[in-house]
C-alpha cells in the first residue's frame, strides 16, 4: 500500500501501459516504477497476498458466501430441523408415543444435520477457486464466481484476445494508373502514423520496413472503427479505412468489390485508400490467431458455454476467423463505442454473457457484461472487473469460466451425494419402515459417498 509519494508505475510483470498510484493505492510485488518514488507498506504478502483474498478475507470468502455454500449449511441449520418437525408430526399422526415422537425427531435431524453436509460445498469451492489461483485467475467476490459458473455465452473482443493484435502487411495494390503500391501506402502511413491502433501500427510499419516516407498529411480526422480523414501534402482529400468509412464519405469500391470479397474470404482486415473522393488503393493486413486460441474455445464447448466472436471487421473476414476457431456465432462490424450496447441486447435474449478482453481497450464490452473477464488485470482496482488474470494468456480466460462451471456443478453434485441418503433415511424412519437407529448409518453413508467423491476428483486434477 503506497503510504507517500505520486509514481507511474507498469502495475504487472509485462503490462505496457503506466498507471497512476498515489498515496492509498495498492501496488503488487511485480510492479516497476517508471517515474517518481513512493513510500509503501507491505499488506500482504507470502501465503496471505492479495489474489488470495477471495479465500482469506471475511467480507469476500467465497467458500462461505457462495450461494450453493450457504444452501448447504441453510439445510442443516434450518432445513433439518423442518424435516425433523415433519418427522414428528408424522409420528404423532400415527400415535405413537412421546418417547417414540422424540427419537424420531431427533433421529431426522441427525441423519440431516451433519458437518459433511454444512461444509461440503464450500470445500468445492474453495477447491476451484484454489485451481484458478494457480493459474492466475482472480475472482472478485463470491457472487462473482457463482455469476462466472452460470455464464452460457461468452463473447471475444477478437482483436488481443483470440487474435495475436499484430497484423502484417500480406497485400498491396494499386486499383488506378496515376498512382504505385508505394504510394499508396506512404499515404495511408501518413495518414495513420500518429494513431496507436494495431491496424495504424501495422501500416506504418510496413512503410517503414519499405523505406517509405509517409506522406504529410495535414488535418487528420479519425474516425473509431472506421479509418481516417485527411488532406495530403498536395492539398487533396485523403480517407484511409474500411468500407463503412467509404460509404459514409459516398466514395464508390466497385472497381475492387471483387478483390475486396476475395481478401476478406481469406481473413484478412481490408483498408482502403481515395483521394479526392477516387479509390486510389487496397491494403491487406493478415493477423495470427494467438497461441492458445483454439484450446479457449474448447474450454468453453466443453463447459458447454457458446462462444461468439465480436469484430470491428468485415462479416466475410470474421466467418473465416470464425471457421478456422469452430465458431459459429459471429457478431461483424461492431464499433468499439457499439460493443457495450451489442453485449446488452446478448443479455436482453435471456442469455448470461461473459466478455472475455483487454482493460482499457474493450471497457464498453467489459462494463456491459454479466461477467467480465480481464486479460493481464492484476493491477486494477479489484472492483474494476468480475474476473481478472495475472497473466495475458487467452486460455486462462476462457479456464476461468469453465472452471467456474465444472466446480459450481462438483459442489451441487457433493451436496447431492451426501444429502440424498439421508433423506432416504429421514422418510424411512418416518414411515416406521425403520427404527431411529439407522439414522446414522445412512448419514454415514452420504458423507462416505461425498468424501470419496470430492477425493476422486483431487486425484484427477
Amino acid at each position: 500500500m503506497v503510504t507517500g509519494g505520486d509514481v507511474e508505475v507498469l502495475p504487472w510483470i509485462g503490462a505496457t501501459t503506466p498507471a497512476r498510484r498515489r498515496d492509498g493505492d495498492p501496488v503488487i510485488a511485480g510492479a516497476t516504477v517508471v517515474r517518481g518514488r513512493l513510500v509503501g507498506a507491505c499488506t500482504f504478502s507470502g501465503g496471505d497476498r492479495a489474489v488470495a483474498r477471495v479465500l482469506l478475507d471475511a467480507r469476500r470468502r467465497a467458500d462461505a458466501l457462495a450461494p450453493i455454500a450457504q444452501a448447504s449449511r441453510a439445510l442443516t441449520e434450518r432445513w433439518a430441523l423442518g424435516a425433523a418437525a415433519i418427522g414428528a408430526l408424522s409420528a404423532f399422526v400415527a400415535g405413537r408415543a412421546p418417547v417414540e415422537i422424540a427419537m424420531t425427531a431427533a433421529a431426522v435431524l441427525a441423519a440431516m444435520a451433519t458437518a459433511i453436509t454444512a461444509s461440503i460445498a464450500s470445500v468445492h469451492v474453495a477447491r476451484g477457486i484454489l485451481l484458478g489461483l494457480r493459474r492466475g485467475i482472480v475472482y472478485k467476490s463470491a457472487d462473482a464466481w457463482d455469476r462466472a459458473g452460470r455464464v452460457s455465452v461468452a463473447v471475444f473482443c477478437a482483436r488481443g484476445t483470440l487474435l495475436l493484435g499484430e497484423p502484417e502487411l500480406a497485400e498491396l495494390e494499386a486499383t488506378g494508373q496515376k498512382l504505385t503500391p508505394s504510394d499508396v501506402l506512404a499515404l495511408a502511413a501518413g495518414a495513420e502514423r500518429t494513431e496507436e491502433h494495431p491496424v495504424a501500427t501495422a501500416i506504418v510499419r510496413a512503410a517503414r520496413v519499405r523505406g517509405l516516407r509517409p506522406d504529410g498529411v495535414r488535418n487528420p480526422n479519425f474516425h473509431p472503427g472506421l479509418g481516417v480523414t485527411a488532406v495530403t501534402s498536395s492539398g487533396e482529400e485523403l480517407c484511409v479505412g474500411n468500407r463503412a468509412l467509404m460509404l459514409e464519405q459516398r466514395i464508390s469500391i466497385a472497381a475492387a468489390e471483387s478483390r475486396v470479397a476475395e481478401l476478406e474470404a481469406l481473413g484478412r482486415t481490408v483498408v482502403l485508400v481515395a483521394v479526392g473522393a477516387r479509390l486510389v488503393g487496397v491494403i491487406g493486413l493478415q493477423d495470427g490467431l494467438r497461441p492458445g486460441a483454439r484450446a479457449a474455445i474448447q474450454h468453453l464447448l466443453d463447459a458447454q458455454i457458446e462462444p461468439v466472436l465480436m469484430s470491428g471487421d468485415a462479416r466475410e473476414t470474421c466467418e473465416a476467423i470464425g471457421r478456422s476457431l469452430d465458431i459459429d456465432h459471429i457478431r461483424p462490424e461492431v464499433l468499439p463505442a457499439d460493443r457495450g450496447a451489442e453485449v446488452r441486447r446478448l443479455i436482453d435474449a435471456g442469455t448470461s454473457v461473459a466478455v472475455l478482453g483487454h482493460a482499457g481497450v474493450d471497457d464498453a464490452a467489459l462494463g456491459a457484461a454479466d461477467v467480465s473477464v480481464a486479460l493481464g488485470a492484476a493491477g486494477s482496482a479489484p472492483a474494476d472487473f468480475s474476473t481478472v488474470l495475472a497473466s495475458d494468456d487467452v486460455r486462462d480466460a476462457a479456464l476461468s469460466l469453465a472452471l467456474a462451471h465444472r466446480t459450481r456443478l462438483e459442489a451441487r453434485v457433493g451436496l447431492a451425494l451426501s444429502v440424498a441418503p439421508a433423506l432416504v433415511g429421514a422418510a424411512v424412519i418416518s414411515a416406521f419402515v425403520l427404527p431411529p437407529a439407522y439414522a446414522p448409518i445412512a448419514s454415514l453413508l452420504g458423507g462416505v459417498m461425498a468424501v470419496v467423491h470430492a477425493r476422486a476428483l483431487d486425484a484427477k486434477s
